[in-house]
C-alpha cells in the first residue's frame, strides 16, 4: 500500500488498521479528523492531525510514510 493510500484509509475513519512491521504488531486508531492514536509494540502516541500521524518517526526511527510499503496489514 502506498503512503497516500494508507493516508486515505486512515482518513476514512471506518476502522482501526492493524499491521505488523519488523515482527512487531502495530495499530492505527482514527477516532476523528483531529484525534488519532498509533500503537507499536508497547508504545503508543496520540496525534491531532494526519500529517503528524504520517510523518512522525515513531516506528524505530521511521514514519508511516517511510514504511507503508514494507508493512503487512491484517
Amino acid at each position: 500500500m502506498t503512503s497516500e493510500q494508507l493516508r486515505e484509509e486512515i482518513l476514512s475513519l471506518t476502522y482501526d488498521i492493524q499491521f505488523e512491521y519488523k515482527g512487531v504488531n502495530g495499530l492505527i486508531m482514527p477516532y476523528s479528523d483531529d484525534d488519532f492514536m498509533l500503537c507499536y509494540g508497547d508504545n503508543s502516541k496520540s496525534y491531532t492531525n494526519i500529517d503528524d500521524v504520517m510523518s512522525d518517526k515513531f516506528f524505530n526511527g521511521k514514519s508511516l510514510n517511510d514504511i507503508s510499503q514494507e508493512v503487512e496489514f491484517f
